[in-house]
């Protein structure tokens, strides 16, 4: 989504933002500048975005490509200034979907929902990636559009052999028990719970709807996940070995016949469908 060259005047009310910050923003910064704290203006109309009855058009589509910036530095150089800006304007689209929606319009928002799969995808293609680094983009991008999940997963099952290993990854939570998960990259005590977690600044207000959740149940599946498997296993024997990988593809095989994968994946399923302001963890199976 290319930057407009015409410059808006501000006509909205604003509540949240300092409109005269705001407008010279508008008159003096080009994408190409480099992040700094004169971009935090673009987290208090992201504010504003989330709670406005109306929002001016032409000021919201000048400023979106801005905001995109913000989302493809949060995967590639994250900051404390992109991430919070990021963060809060996801928040915005997801709160407030039908008033920034009727404002850029159907096809602009639809654009937009394409740059957070790209990006999503990126995150999880990026050399010596882990889940915890992109996980939380992941489960926001799915919650901002009810045709995400279908986009994006589609993408991933299409996709390099790298993505599908992330999502192989991602998976491996479903499929094993925390202390016998030997696919995840990550030395930390209950980095499983990760599964839950969303590009959060404002309040944790984020989740799944039913229609996100009832199509996630019928895209991973046990032959969706056993196909994956087959398709990494030359990455999986050049990160683990032949005998770790041989032992990975039965315990996976034990997972679905004993129903370790079907219980975890409902459990995810249930507690990502509401709020939780302290978390979410797994039962002990």
């Amino acid at each position: 989504m290319s930057i407009n060259t015409f410059r808006p005047t501000i006509t909205m009310t604003l509540y949240e933002t300092d409109k005269k910050l705001l407008q010279e923003f508008i008159h003096h910064e080009v994408l190409e500048h480099e992040i700094t704290e004169r971009h935090l203006i673009l987290f208090d109309f992201a504010i504003e975005c989330r709670y406005a009855q109306s929002i001016q058009r032409e000021l919201i589509l000048y400023l979106i490509p801005f905001y995109t910036k913000m989302l493809g530095r949060v995967i590639n150089e994250p900051c404390r200034i992109s991430s919070s800006i990021s963060a809060c304007f996801s928040s915005a689209i997801f709160v407030n979907r039908r008033g920034i929606e009727s404002s850029i319009g159907h096809e602009n928002f639809t654009n937009l929902m394409h740059i957070y799969i790209e990006q999503t995808i990126k995150g999880m293609t990026k050399p010596h990636t882990c889940i915890l680094n992109w996980i939380s983009f992941f489960n926001t991008t799915v919650a901002l559009n009810e045709d995400n999940i279908l986009l994006l997963l589609n993408n991933l099952y299409e996709g390099s052999l790298e993505g599908k290993y992330s999502l192989f990854e991602y998976f491996s939570i479903f499929l094993f028990k925390e202390r016998d998960n030997i696919v995840g990259s990550v030395n930390k005590a209950f980095w499983t719970d990760c599964v839950w977690y969303f590009d959060s600044e404002v309040v944790d207000d984020f989740f799944w709807n039913s229609t996100i959740i009832d199509r996630y149940d019928k895209l991973v599946n046990e032959d969706r996940i056993a196909i994956v498997l087959e398709e990494i296993k030359p990455l999986l024997i050049a990160q683990l070995g032949f005998e770790i990988s041989k032992l990975i593809c039965d315990e996976v095989k034990k997972s679905f016949a004993n129903g370790i994968f079907r219980k975890r994946k409902t459990e995810f399923l249930k507690k990502i469908g509401y709020k939780s302001e302290n978390g979410h963890y797994w039962y002990d199976y």
